[in-house]
């Protein structure tokens, strides 16, 4: 792995065992909740208080890495620190479960069986201590895999009164649902943009892909089923081996199926989890999708559809879809190449991924 542009996990050392969520020096006089303060006392040490207990611990770093306000979770067996929301970032996405009722062949987030409801209770006591104007996001796992624990941890956000806006990642299999679907919908008090991939135009490919039968039909109600709720609707799309070639196909299919999404994001892979270890069957470099890229952005575009390209370093695309490219990558996971130093265009581009190294990465040409 690349050395991150930010760094968001962080060594510490106490005579106490220290485990939890907790706010960096706090900005309003109340926090919700009873989140506990972490005080900065002087050059790496901190403090906090436990039931009128001050419990002390050092860590170098810290203090240049975050800011007032911001939420940090302890682990106390690795004894490590990292940052759950920060201001620092220019994106926030929580992961609420490790669960799913897909598996999809490039999934970075590999799922697993064990019970971890206590992710939301976590979500819950950092977004409504988290000062932001900014989306929040939302991801797994498959949040929704538990319709009953995520209705309560949104509905738990809504009696008191909490309405940072959400970024929700969904297979949108649980919205097929039409009763789930209309509760969510009227009972939620705050802007959600839901993003929900589909990877294909027909269920052979996007089945395939996801490695559940039955998954396209669900997900196409579901979108629906939101879209008949006024919900922001984005489209995601993967590129790889198995779909290129209908690129354009599913363009078409969501014009004739869900006229009303916002936008469509076609997000090059991350190569890291599933997605390494099937990376021969599923990878194709930039310059072999970039015709393919450039005909789905022209149907798009033709069909009056926002498109965007996330995760493509500008000097690989095409120059005439550039300017479709977002500066996208977290920066906790976030480097660029020594050779895009002096790229003229460093400032507008996304880089790359940290776990693109060695033959997970394409070489460069400085724009």
């Amino acid at each position: 792995m690349a050395k991150p542009i930010r760094i968001d996990t962080f060594n510490y050392e106490s005579e106490n065992l220290i485990n939890g969520i907790f706010i960096f020096n706090k900005k309003s006089i109340q926090t919700n909740d009873n989140l506990l303060e972490i005080v900065h006392i002087g050059n790496n040490q901190y403090s906090i208080e436990f039931d009128n207990k001050k419990v002390l611990f050092s860590s170098d770093n810290l203090k240049e890495n975050v800011i007032d306000g911001d939420i940090l979770i302890f682990h106390q067996k690795s004894k490590k620190i990292s940052t759950y929301l920060t201001n620092f970032s220019n994106e926030n996405t929580i992961l609420v479960t490790e669960r799913c009722n897909s598996k999809c062949l490039f999934c970075c987030q590999p799922p697993k069986i064990k019970n971890d409801e206590y992710l939301f209770d976590e979500a819950y006591k950092a977004i409504t201590n988290f000062e932001t104007n900014k989306f929040i996001g939302i991801s797994g796992g498959e949040p929704t895999y538990n319709k009953e624990v995520f209705y309560k941890f949104l509905n738990k956000l809504n009696c008191i009164g909490n309405s940072n806006s959400l970024h929700i990642l969904t297979n949108g299999k649980s919205f097929e649902d039409y009763e789930f679907t209309k509760k969510i919908c009227e009972e939620s008090l705050r802007n959600i943009v839901w993003a929900i991939p589909l990877y294909g135009f027909n269920s052979k490919i996007h089945d395939m892909i996801v490695g559940s039968e039955n998954s396209f039909d669900k997900t196409t109600k579901g979108i629906i089923n939101l879209l008949e709720f006024g919900q922001s609707i984005e489209i995601r799309i993967i590129p790889n081996k198995l779909n290129i070639k209908y690129l354009e196909n599913t363009i078409d299919y969501i014009f004739s199926t869900f006229k009303m999404v916002n936008n469509i994001s076609i997000m090059n892979i991350e190569p890291i989890g599933y997605a390494r270890k099937n990376y021969d069957k599923l990878y194709l470099e930039v310059k072999e999708q970039n015709e393919y890229l450039e005909r789905a952005i022209f149907k798009a575009r033709l069909y009056n559809f926002k498109i965007f390209l996330y995760n493509y370093p500008l000097c690989l695309l095409s120059e005439n879809i550039r300017d479709f490219s977002i500066k996208s990558i977290s920066d906790w996971k976030n480097y660029y190449l020594e050779d895009c130093k002096l790229c003229s265009r460093k400032d507008d581009c996304c880089g790359f991924f940290t776990s693109a190294t060695n033959k997970y990465i394409e070489k460069v040409n400085k724009i």
